[in-house]
């Protein structure tokens, strides 16, 4: 009589004894058996039950004694062959893996890693710092290297090396959202007074400082977004931009690659005050890119550099706030000043209404307008 799928099969040899195969699924694209021997029929038939209740109650692998760390490299070079992901993803993943998760997890044997294990992990990392700083790891940073732990395991329990992903239940750092800030008229007056002030001390190197900031400012677009223009993306006639392709950083490697969602991928339209200000920064920047290296006009600036002259800028001028708050401050103004959603979707690279409405902030003079609203029935 056949035994049903993930019974296993059983035969008796030519010499009287019994042998049992039991189907471990697929690993590395080639199939998996455990074989079985016994004297007797019941013999096997205890082991093949044995085996069953191992791989119910742990992991299993018949591949032994595989380390979680050399699975982890396995994964990751499937992953870059078979799937399209950006340079920018896979060298996050591969800074995660080299320099946290392998060092502390990748000697463990895959089938005796352990929920408390990985919380163990994620607790040393909370209290660790940042390799090229001295600020403490931040919970996105844990929270990426969980994805890429969770992500693994859920590949080996597709693969039949692990009945269970043991990630799934291990505690994921909360991530605080941070709070959006967004300038009034009075603090972009200020912010924009001082950006030209600091552009034209005599110890500021850079001819970037008060083109970039502007035009953050102007268009709301993300830092790496400015980053990433050439001047072929510049179109003066026309008075816009056109964002193709964002700049980012990486374990000190600088990335040029195209943005994340199609929507991101967008003409912006600039005032002719910004229009102008471009034209001569065109006079400097006679390379490909608009804010170049001063040492190379063909190479983007670092994002690192326009954080450090925007937080001299706040300096200079007293102010405290983030670089992406600019971003927020161009929003805000566009849905304050009756711009309509959709408008300011194309011109923000949003796809969700959701994600925008994210950016209302209450305007106090506005405000104060709602609240006498029905002063006159009263």
């Amino acid at each position: 009589m056949a035994r049903a799928k993930g019974e296993g099969t059983i035969s008796q040899r030519k010499d009287g004894s019994w042998i049992a195969q039991y189907d471990l699924g697929t690993v590395n694209g080639k199939r998996k058996r455990k074989t079985l021997t016994g004297k007797t029929k019941k013999d096997v038939l205890q082991k093949l039950n044995d085996l069953k209740v191992t791989l119910q109650t742990q992991t299993y692998t018949d591949i032994n004694r595989i380390s979680f760390g050399d699975y982890l490299l396995q994964w990751f070079e499937l992953k870059k062959t078979l799937q399209q992901i950006k340079a920018s993803t896979l060298r996050g993943y591969e800074i995660n893996m080299r320099m946290h998760i392998i060092p502390e997890l990748g000697h463990i044997q895959l089938q005796k890693l352990t929920t408390s294990m990985i919380n163990n992990f994620y607790a040393k990392k909370m209290k660790q710092n940042c390799f090229d700083s001295e600020k403490p790891l931040s919970a996105t940073t844990i929270l990426r290297m969980h994805n890429i732990i969770h992500n693994c395991l859920e590949f080996a329990v597709r693969d039949n090396l692990i009945i269970r992903n043991v990630a799934d239940h291990a505690i994921r750092p909360k991530v605080r959202k941070k709070e959006m800030k967004a300038l009034d008229n009075n603090e972009i007056k200020k912010f924009v007074q001082a950006v030209k002030e600091y552009q034209s001390l005599p110890s500021t190197r850079t001819k970037n400082v008060y083109p970039s900031l502007m035009l953050t400012l102007s268009t709301g677009c993300r830092r790496g977004e400015i980053l990433g223009l050439r001047w072929k993306n510049v179109d003066f006639r026309n008075k816009t931009v056109k964002i193709e392709e964002t700049v980012l950083e990486l374990g000190g490697d600088v990335i040029v690659e195209t943005p994340k969602t199609e929507k991101s991928r967008r003409t912006i339209s600039i005032p002719d005050e910004m229009v102008e200000i471009l034209k001569r920064h065109r006079q400097y920047a006679k390379g490909t890119y608009v804010f170049p290296v001063k040492n190379n006009m063909d190479k983007p600036m670092k994002p690192e550099n326009v954080v450090r002259f925007f937080r001299a800028v706040l300096k200079h001028a007293g102010m405290k706030f983030r670089f992406h708050d600019l971003r927020h401050t161009n929003i805000s103004q566009m849905l304050l000043n009756g711009v309509d959603l959709s408008t300011a979707m194309a011109r923000s690279g949003h796809s969700q209404v959701s994600t925008l409405m994210g950016y209302c902030h209450t305007n106090i003079e506005k405000e104060k307008e709602a609240g006498n609203l029905f002063a006159k029935f009263i």
